[in-house]
């Protein structure tokens, strides 16, 4: 009879899993198609009235340049480079193929490559034509879907305009329901990490925008599913942000629509089963790989069939490339971890909003510190009453103190490591763009200083079981 109910336990188990993993490729696939036929929807865009907004939005790169700073008080570089190739593809030569351009992004360039904004400078300041077309096949590029129509009726200040309204009514909506579900403790370091990032300068760049907007629309619908009874659907929410993530992104900040709402997650989490606690992160983590990686690669493989070019094969070779530790040029050195992460340090933390930081340290150690010493005195007077012997108190604690360790502490210094992680797999690509890699650094300052969250959560369990 055990034997079994043994069986059926592990297939329950295994059919289980393989209805999750159809679902997951059944969701996969309609994000697939829908980009196909949104991307192809928007190159039917007649591009005459695009033209003439991105030939006004040329003077604002023009006069701003390729990598300006917004404010002397703080490293805070814009990423007019990839902004200007976003222009350029909104408005570039197209086939009248509408699937066709879709799959190649194609833009205006010239026989000697020359770099995008650079290109707008030529192409609309000095008026010289196009002499080449050029395409970006391994991205979907699925701001385009947003970025085309928006053009035809405003520029990139517009643009900028709308972005900006957009985070930060996603950051209130975050914060709004953190304090909501009870966490309002929480929303102070989430706002201290986000203010970390220079908000201005995420918003102004529309290179930053997807990353930014996934993730706080990530932790928003974690504490919303949870709020509702809807636990079951965080698998697929994971899912959908790590797809989302793939068809928006061009490999800026990806892990930052993965980390902060994994955080949320574990701090709205009961916690009381710590292999529940980890499973549950384990599933958030592959579900976003999961979505990630195959959406991305289905791109270079539609590419491929539609084009008739070898763009898996081109995309594999740029992947490889920004994993390595090969430098960008002869003249320069190879990247190695230990000066990519001194780089990325003295870049984030050339910041006046770390001193928040630390105010928040002190303030928030101060007030755990109160809370154990009032938990001790509870404690205490609650053994007197029952006349057990107070040193037993810390024995009979040990299990609470270690499902706080494992189910508490240690997923959260997980979260916090990846970041790190991240710089060692992608050495390349985080020490070139160190001036916008950094940024991924939020969810350590996040994860981290949510610890005395967790903390204050299991005081309070403790006190009401007293």
């Amino acid at each position: 009879m055990d034997k079994r109910e043994e069986n059926s336990g592990k297939t329950t188990l295994f059919r289980t899993c393989a209805s999750l993993l159809v679902r997951m490729f059944l969701i996969v696939a309609a994000v697939v198609i829908l980009l196909t036929v949104l991307m192809t929807a928007v190159y039917m865009i007649p591009t005459e009235r695009i033209d003439r907004n991105v030939r006004k939005s040329a003077d604002i790169i023009n006069e701003e340049g390729v990598y300006p700073f917004l404010y002397s008080w703080c490293y805070s570089r814009l990423d007019n480079y990839t902004d200007a190739l976003f222009l350029l593809e909104a408005a570039g030569p197209v086939s009248g193929n509408a699937l066709r351009d879709a799959m190649a992004v194609p833009y205006g360039n010239y026989e000697v490559w020359t770099a995008p904004t650079e290109v707008m400078l030529l192409h609309y300041m000095y008026h010289k034509p196009y002499t080449k077309t050029e395409i970006y096949p391994r991205y979907w590029s699925a701001q385009l879907i947003f970025l085309k129509p928006l053009l035809l009726f405003t520029d990139y200040a517009g643009i900028r305009n709308i972005y900006r309204v957009l985070q930060s009514a996603l950051f209130i909506l975050a914060v709004v329901m953190l304090c909501r579900s009870g966490l309002a403790l929480a929303a102070v370091p989430f706002s201290l990490a986000f203010l970390m990032m220079i908000p201005p300068v995420m918003w102004r760049s529309i290179h930053f925008n997807p990353c930014v907007c996934l993730s706080l629309l990530g932790a928003a619908a974690v504490l919303f599913l949870k709020k509702s009874g809807c636990r079951n659907s965080l698998a697929y929410l994971f899912l959908v942000i790590g797809a989302l993530t793939s068809s928006f992104d061009m490999f800026s900040i990806p892990a930052l629509t993965l980390g902060i709402p994994a955080v949320v997650l574990l701090i709205s989490s009961d916690r009381q089963n710590v292999l529940k606690t980890w499973l549950r992160l384990f599933m958030a983590f592959f579900c976003w790989g999961f979505g990630y990686v195959l959406v991305w690669t289905s791109k270079w493989f539609l590419s491929t069939a539609i084009l008739k070019e070898d763009v898996v094969a081109d995309a594999l070779g740029q992947a490889a490339i920004r994993a390595s530790s090969q430098a960008n040029r002869p003249d320069q050195s190879p990247f190695f971890y230990p000066s990519v992460m001194k780089k990325i340090r003295h870049v984030f933390w050339d910041n006046p909003f770390k001193y928040a930081l630390r105010i928040y340290i002190a303030v928030i150690s101060f007030y755990l510190v109160i809370r154990l010493v009032r938990l001790v005195i509870k404690i205490v007077k609650a053994r007197r009453a029952a006349e057990k012997s107070v040193l037993s108190a810390f024995s009979d604690g040990l299990p609470a103190i270690g499902r706080v360790l494992a189910g508490g502490i240690l997923p959260a210094a997980a979260i916090s490591s990846m970041p790190y992680v991240w710089y060692a797999l992608t050495l390349n690509h985080s020490g070139t763009h160190a001036f916008f890699t950094c940024k991924i650094l939020i969810i350590t300052i996040f994860s981290v200083f949510c610890i005395p969250v967790i903390l204050i959560q299991e005081i309070n369990r403790a006190e009401s079981a007293l």
